[in-house]
């Protein structure tokens, strides 16, 4: 394919310089674009799936996942430089950054700024899907920008070539009107719970055993009995969850077996942070259609590698570390 020349270039960039506003028709604002969800800013908690919000102890588990992304972004030289887009020309890359939500946020590398907002919503859901709305010139269609638009994973189905978006679309009094649409699977971008820990539908499966144990609490005043139910769903809670791992100090658990759970969990927080960058590969497929290149992203972590923490739990298991060095693993 041709690679977009200086003249055009300079329309993309003049585009690039107003406000995105407009809608999915042209002369209607500065640009229009080619979106297909809309905004349910009339809806309760529209992000937030009620089934999902019944359970503290679980809600907590998975934003600790999340808040240990965050942890090892902030804290770690690696993040400054760990992702970048290579084989691309220089207004291509300013393409890319201009349009992302933290674009000079904080100071940090551009697109783990994107992750640590993400993080969150991934880690508690198990899915993050967005729809790439592209955006062209009123006059000649040619394309000059996108937005990332996040989706509720409840309304979406994903087929194969497509996501069947069913979402609330209007309110009539008390009645919630919904509207069925069609979104190509080539303007989105999806990511689900890593492979390795059975992905997206042992996320599910997961979050139905743990929904399945009832509330840890009983309500009676019995003490006693409150605090053995207590521990017994603990317990449940534990061996649902043990093959992510966690970092809860767990009685009557050996020290050997505690260190292997945080190296789990620790894998666990590397797995999902190397899905998350996956986000950008895909938006780079996507750009590199509508902007005629083929640039790439190129990941260098060191150390925060699937290998690297696999490595290290099997040399746990095989006791070829102490405890010093799996804590320098868990902690870090």
């Amino acid at each position: 394919m041709a690679p977009i020349s200086k003249d055009l270039w300079k329309e993309i960039l003049f585009n690039q310089g107003l406000p995105l506003i407009g809608s999915n028709k042209p002369d209607e604002g500065n640009g229009f674009h080619d979106r297909v969800s809309w905004d349910m800013n009339f809806h309760e908690n529209p992000y937030r799936p009620q089934k999902m919000l019944d359970n503290v102890k679980l809600n907590h588990y998975l934003d600790s996942i999340g808040g240990m992304i965050n942890m090892i972004i902030d804290n770690h030289e690696e993040f400054k430089d760990g992702i970048k887009i290579e084989n691309c020309s220089e207004n291509y890359l300013a393409t890319v950054k201009m349009y992302l939500d933290n674009y000079n946020y904080r100071g940090r590398n551009i697109f783990f700024n994107e992750i640590t907002e993400w993080s969150r919503h991934f880690c508690r859901y198990g899915r993050i899907i967005f729809e790439i709305v592209g955006w062209y010139t009123n006059d000649s269609s040619q394309f000059y920008g996108y937005e990332l638009k996040m989706l509720n994973n409840e309304y979406c189905k994903i087929k194969r070539k497509s996501i069947i978006y069913n979402a609330p679309f209007s309110k009539k009094k008390d009645k919630i009107i919904y509207k069925k649409e069609r979104i190509p699977l080539n303007k989105c971008i999806i990511v689900d719970f890593p492979k390795e820990l059975g992905g997206y539908k042992q996320f599910e499966n997961k979050i139905s055993k743990v929904n399945n144990l009832g509330s840890q609490f009983m309500s009676i005043d019995d003490p006693g009995k409150n605090l053995a139910h207590l521990k017994n769903w603990d317990k449940e809670f534990e061996k649902i969850i043990c093959d992510w791992g966690s970092i809860t100090q767990y009685e009557g658990v050996t020290d050997y077996y505690q260190v292997l759970l945080k190296l789990k969990f620790t894998k666990t927080v590397i797995l999902c942070l190397n899905e998350l960058i996956n986000c950008f590969e895909q938006l780079i497929v996507y750009l590199n259609f509508k902007l005629k290149e083929k640039a790439k992203v190129e990941v260098d972590l060191n150390k925060y590698t699937l290998k690297n923490y696999v490595s290290i739990e099997e040399k746990w298991k095989k006791g070829e570390l102490s405890f010093k060095e799996a804590s320098d693993f868990y902690l870090n």
